[in-house]
Parts: structure tokens; sequence; C-alpha cells
């Protein structure tokens, strides 16, 4: 690992390089990016913009694909074959505006996708929540091979003696702990960004996590998933890094065209939380908290047991946090009004939208929802 890149990429000015065809369009993104902050390359061909990634990688691509010779996706396609490059997150900024051409993008490796003519705020936004976010896995990578690395140094150096060994295992625990704090800290900061494109909810993921560890505890899960989802629901809506912050921010009804791209940020978050096994749960959470036990959720329409458990839990412990939060469209209801909205319905939320299990640890344990909303309320 480059540990002073990565130091750069934490700590300096981002570098931006953009590639489009389109002088006059180059120059005056360029220049409003450099007004916001960030160091930036312009390229008007493709080959000259991958011949100097090669040798000098940047932060963040920004790509138009319609170009002659080799188009964004191509080039996207090229970066991504090459070991320092292929982490580097794409944009594309196209005037092509159909389902085929934003799929496409993402299916070549890009995270966003920006139709012309655009609003220099969104591109100023989305720039924004990208760099945010490589600068936050940049900075869980350097702490997590930092770590490694000292263990290994000292684990060959407390090797010699029964007493050596010791000092290795409280080292190593020592370390282990590090590691947990850098880890929570790090979702922690995912789940945060993803309230830059939300409206001012407080402390709205701490309480939704409480709320889900609540449910998993007289659920009588065991400790160690009581704790996991305590953590990880706080990710349900990390995927909003990928929305346009007006659609969540609206006052009024969403449009059809609103929802369809409103729905999508539980896919999206599935997305950015990836694979990896620590995150399971988070992962689980992101892509089915909006699913409901009768089938009319989204965004597959999961029905019963076809719901993971920590959807399930995460689904009411949501509900429940959303009715009690006041919004630019709605007051906040009381604790008794939420209540009797989960466990009778009122037209829009019904009971059987949630596990009749999970309905039942709601209703045993609603006090202890009452005094965490009360103990975390923003």
């Amino acid at each position: 690992m480059d540990i002073s890149r990565t130091n750069n990429a934490i700590q300096g000015k981002a570098k931006i390089f953009v590639v489009d065809d389109v002088q006059e369009a180059l120059t005056i993104l360029r220049l409003l990016l450099l007004r916001s902050g960030y160091e930036v390359f312009a390229f008007n061909n493709s080959i000259e913009a991958y011949e100097v990634a090669a040798l000098n990688p940047p932060d963040m691509f920004l790509l138009d694909v319609n170009m002659p010779e080799i188009n964004g996706y191509e080039l996207c396609c090229m970066l991504k074959r090459v070991p320092g490059l292929k982490e580097i997150p794409v944009i594309f900024l196209s005037g092509l505006n159909t389902p085929e051409h934003k799929i496409r993008g993402f299916e070549v490796g890009g995270v966003d996708y920006i139709v012309k003519p655009y609003s220099f705020e969104e591109v100023q936004a989305r720039v924004k929540t990208h760099i945010r976010l490589r600068q936050a896995e940049a900075l869980l990578r350097q702490q997590n091979e930092l770590l490694e690395m000292t263990v290994l140094e000292r684990t060959a150096e407390l090797q010699n003696d029964i007493e050596e060994r010791k000092l290795v295992e409280i080292e190593l625990a020592r370390q282990i702990e590090t590691t947990k704090e850098a880890f929570n800290n790090t979702i922690y900061t995912l789940a945060r960004a993803a309230e830059v494109n939300d409206e001012d909810t407080g402390n709205h993921i701490l309480r939704v996590g409480e709320f889900a560890a609540i449910l998993a505890m007289r659920l009588h899960l065991d400790s160690d998933f009581v704790e996991a989802i305590r953590l990880q629901a706080i990710l349900h809506d990390v995927g909003k890094l990928h929305a346009h912050p007006d659609i969540f921010k609206k006052s009024g009804k969403l449009t059809e065209e609103e929802f369809v791209k409103m729905k999508d940020h539980t896919s999206a978050g599935a997305k950015i939380i990836g694979s990896d096994k620590k995150l399971t749960i988070g992962y689980k959470i992101a892509l089915t908290h909006h699913e409901k036990w009768d089938g009319s959720g989204y965004p597959a329409g999961l029905r019963g047991e076809q719901i993971p458990i920590e959807g399930r839990i995460t689904a009411l412990a949501d509900i429940y946090d959303a009715l009690r939060s006041p919004r630019t469209y709605k007051d906040g209801f009381d604790h008794d009004a939420t209540y009797s909205i989960i466990t009778e319905g009122d037209g829009r939320t019904k009971p059987e939208h949630f596990d009749p299990a999970v309905l039942k640890a709601f209703k045993e344990t609603s006090g202890l929802f009452e005094e965490a909303y009360k103990k975390l309320q923003g």
C-alpha cells in the first residue's frame, strides 16, 4: 500500500480528472471545480487522460460518454483493469438519458451518472459526497494496514518465551479493540454522510439502531447479533448518497418518477456496503428495510420470511422513528399516537406490514422505545 498517497487523499486537496471532447464544456467545468477547492486536470481525449492517470492517479474521474475513438464507457473499462486505478470512483456526465445508458454506466464500474444539461450545484454535491466516501474508505484501509503492520512487527519481536507470548496476547487484544473502534467509526461516518441528502433528522440513525437492538433482544436473538444490528442498522439509508437531495427534502408529494428514484436507495445502499462479511447485516438491512410482511413493499416485493430478520426488525424500528420525527411536510406524533398507528393502522401504515413476532415484541417493549427516543432526541 502507498501510505503517502493515502495520506494525500485524506488530508490534501482532492485531485479530479475531467475528460470531455467539447472544449467549452471542459473549460467551464474545470473552472467551477477549481473554485470549489479541488485540484483539476482537464483532458479532451481519453488516451491522454489514461496515460497521465497511469503515472499520476487522481481521486476521481468525471467522464463524458459520447467521445470519439474511445468513449467514456470504454475508458472506464480500461481504468478498471489497472490495479492502481480500478478503485478510483468514476462519475459519468452525459446527454444520453435512457435507462440503458445509465445501466451501462454502472455495469462498467461507474459510481454515479449525471445527465446533461446539469446544474453545477448537483455536480458539486455528488462530487463532494463521493470524495467524502473515498476519504472514509482510504482512512479505514490505512488504519487496517498500519495495524496489520504493527501486529506483524510486534509478533515477530515477542516470540521468545512464555512471558513474551503473554505480551503478544495483550498487544493483540489492544490492537483488535483499536480495529473495532476504527470499523465502528467508519460505519458512523458512512451513515452520517448519507444524511447530507436528507432533511435534518437529528439522531435518527442512532435511534433506529437502538430500537432495532431492543427488538432483537426481545426476540431472544444472541448477544452478538443484538450488538451487530445496533451498529449496522444505522446504515439503513446509506443509499441516499446516490440520490439527489431534493427528493428527500421535498415538502410536497413525490411524483411517480421521483418515487421510483427514491426507492432506488435500497439497492444503492446494498451496493455501497458491498459483500464484506463483517457488514452482512448492514447489507441485508439496506436492501430490505422497506419490504413488508404482506408483500407490498420494495424493492423486490418480498413476503413473510423471504425478508431476512434484519430487514423485518429494522422496518418497524424505522417506521416508529419516522412517525415520531417532525418533517417539512408533517409534525411528529407522540408515543401513544405512534403506537396506535403501528398496532392498529392508519390506512397508510398497517399491522400486516410487519412480521407478527416483531410486532408482538414491539408491543411488549414499547416503553423502552419511548425511553430511547427521549434519550436520543436530537
